[in-house]
Order: structure tokens, then C-alpha cells, then sequence
């Protein structure tokens, strides 16, 4: 039993992946429909085939009983062998289901009308009535099969000479209006959850892409202003300019971040710097490209100029930048760092 089970579960596993929910309820119930149809044509194939011999025996004036169970028997063999069709499956698995349901219904409420309300069939007919709430079917189709079943019943036991005279016969015709009344109850409450449960996860699913939407824009925003803020690191060719051995490590935590290095030469001299900026991220990276941008400036207008006089011009220059005044006590933003100035008059330097 649990091998049959787990080759169950294996089957929808491979073959009826849900990635998306549907875009309309009935879409919904027909994947629904697609998950259940090869059990429910299992079942049917051979669920009936034990009482044909109880049908000889019991009622064996009539003869179309043993013709019932046998077409209900090649309903499911259909429905089994149309499952196994991927695309069938997948496409048509609720018309399908509805087609098996109503001939289950019907074909049983005919049965049981020609045994005239046999208590022997009666059972059986209330477990098929109070299957169709279980099954995802449109609400307006699980109630015409409820109106065709009960329908079915009346009037092939009418057409029988069915009378409710005895208490037997009046016991049996109140169980099948309850079942029929609370059966129908039950498909309302059992639709409008299946509903509520769809709607509430396409609800979700559309608040998710949203989110990977957004979260993919971000992620190619910030992967473009890495290409931007590693433009301005130096390459290993102007590294190589400047210094005969040389390593460099950079790995920014966020893709971009506040650490930055740069060298340039300026007044005959070579400028090494190497910063930590605050904020971590876009943040970080922008305030980076704001500290080179201010000490490529400096070394410029003054060229040769050492390092100290450059560090102090660079930090007021961040504060105004940054419309930040310094307070006691009171951190800002900027930026941590030395700056090294190799001259070629002081080989030592």
C-alpha cells in the first residue's frame, strides 16, 4: 500500500508541477482536477466489479443492473487511460472529471431507483451523493449532478412503481433529501474556500513577482554601478607604471561598497591612497566616488603636495560637500584613510 502511494505522489511530481497559479478560478479547479483524475479513474475501474455478483443475487429480474456497473467500469478505464496523456490531462482533466462524476451519480441513482429504494442500495447512494462536495467541480456543476443524481433516482423509481408507503421507504426518502439538502450546503462552503484559497494565493504570487520584479532592477542597478565605481579603480597596467610588485585585493560585502584605492602621480610624485568610506552598499560606493572625485581635484591644483595638506584639504572639502558640520559627540560622514606619497628624490620615501 505504501509503495502504491508513494508512485502516486511520484506521478504528480513529475508530471503535475504547479510554477504559477492560474490566472482564473477554473483553471484552478481544472489543475485541481488534474491532480485527482487518475486516482478517481483507478477507483472507478474497479470499485463496482465486486457487486456484480451481489446484483445477481439480490435483484436478478433486473438485468440492466450488471450493464450499469460494467459502463461505469469502462467510464474509468477511459478516464485512466486519458490521465496518462500529458497533454489531455493538463488541458481537459476537469471536463473529463465531470463527465466521470455525472455518469457515477446518475448511473447510481438509476441503480438504486430500480431496486425501488432498496435499503441494501440506499447507503450506497448517500456515500456517491456526498462525494460531489469533495471534488473540485464549478459550484453550478456540482449542483446540477446533485439535482441529476437525486433526479435520476425519482424517476427511474417512479417509472418502477416506487411508493414511500411503508416507514422503511419514507426513513430512506428523508435521507436522500437531507443528504441531497446538506450535501448542496456543503458544496457552497467547500467552493467558496477553494475560491478564497485561490484568490489569496494569486494575491501572494502577485505581491512576490512584484518583489523579484523590484528586487531584480535593484540588483542590475547596483551590478551596473560596480561596473561604474570599478572604472575608477586603476588597472593592474597603471598599477604597473607606477610599481614594479604589486597585490590588490578588493571584494566588496554588497557588490559595491565604501572601500576604494587609487594612484596618481602629480608634481613628479606617485599618490597611493586607500579609503574607507562610510555606509556600506550604494551608500558607501557613491561616497567613494565623491572622495576621489575631491582628491583627483586637490592633486591637481596642487601638485606635489604633501600628504598631510592634502588629507586636511580633502576632509574640509567632504564636509561642505556634504553639508555636514562637525559637533562634539556627534559622528558624520566621510571617510577613513591614508594617503602615501612616494618622491623620487627621497628613494626611502
Amino acid at each position: 500500500m505504501k509503495k502504491l502511494i508513494l508512485l502516486y505522489q511520484n506521478y504528480f511530481r513529475l508530471f503535475n508541477r504547479q510554477r504559477d497559479y492560474p490566472d482564473t478560478y477554473k483553471e484552478e479547479l481544472n489543475y485541481q482536477a488534474s491532480r485527482i483524475i487518475l486516482l478517481c479513474g483507478i477507483i472507478i475501474l474497479v470499485a463496482w466489479l465486486p457487486y456484480l455478483a451481489y446484483d445477481s443475487a439480490i435483484h436478478p429480474e433486473i438485468t440492466a443492473l450488471p450493464g450499469l456497473r460494467l459502463g461505469l467500469t469502462v467510464t474509468g478505464a477511459i478516464t485512466v487511460i486519458l490521465a496518462l496523456i500529458p497533454a489531455i490531462r493538463h488541458r481537459y482533466a476537469l471536463i473529463i472529471l465531470i463527465f466521470l462524476g455525472a455518469y457515477l451519480e446518475i448511473a447510481t441513482g438509476v441503480i438504486t431507483g430500480m431496486t425501488m429504494c432498496d435499503p441494501v442500495y440506499i447507503g450506497g447512494f448517500l456515500f456517491i451523493l456526498m462525494l460531489i462536495p469533495l471534488v473540485p467541480f464549478p459550484r453550478i456543476v456540482s449542483w446540477s449532478l446533485m439535482i441529476c443524481a437525486v433526479g435520476a433516482f425519482f424517476l427511474t423509481g417512479t417509472l418502477r412503481g416506487m411508493v414511500f408507503t411503508t416507514t422503511s421507504q419514507r426513513y430512506s426518502l428523508n435521507d436522500v433529501l437531507t443528504t441531497a439538502v446538506v450535501g448542496s450546503i456543503f458544496i457552497y462552503i467547500t467552493d467558496k474556500i477553494r475560491y478564497k484559497n485561490w484568490s489569496s494565493a494569486v494575491k501572494v504570487q502577485t505581491q512576490n513577482t512584484s518583489i523579484e520584479n523590484a528586487n531584480r532592477n535593484i540588483i542590475n542597478s547596483i551590478t551596473y554601478t560596480k561596473r561604474i565605481q570599478e572604472s575608477f579603480l586603476p588597472s593592474c597596467t597603471r598599477l604597473k607604471s607606477f610599481f614594479n610588485d604589486f597585490m590588490v585585493l578588493w571584494q566588496p560585502r554588497d557588490i559595491v561598497g565604501g572601500d576604494i584605492y587609487y594612484v596618481a602621480s602629480s608634481g613628479g610624485k606617485t599618490y597611493l591612497c586607500l579609503f574607507d568610506c562610510t555606509g556600506h552598499g550604494v551608500p558607501g560606493a557613491f561616497l567613494t566616488t565623491v572622495t576621489l572625485g575631491i582628491l583627483e581635484r586637490i592633486l591637481i591644483e596642487r601638485p606635489g603636495i604633501d600628504p598631510a595638506s592634502a588629507l586636511a584639504r580633502l576632509n574640509s572639502s567632504l564636509q561642505y560637500r556634504l553639508h555636514e558640520e562637525v559637533q562634539a559627540g556627534k559622528s558624520s560622514d566621510g571617510a577613513d584613510g591614508v594617503l602615501l606619497c612616494f618622491d623620487p628624490h627621497y628613494p626611502d620615501s
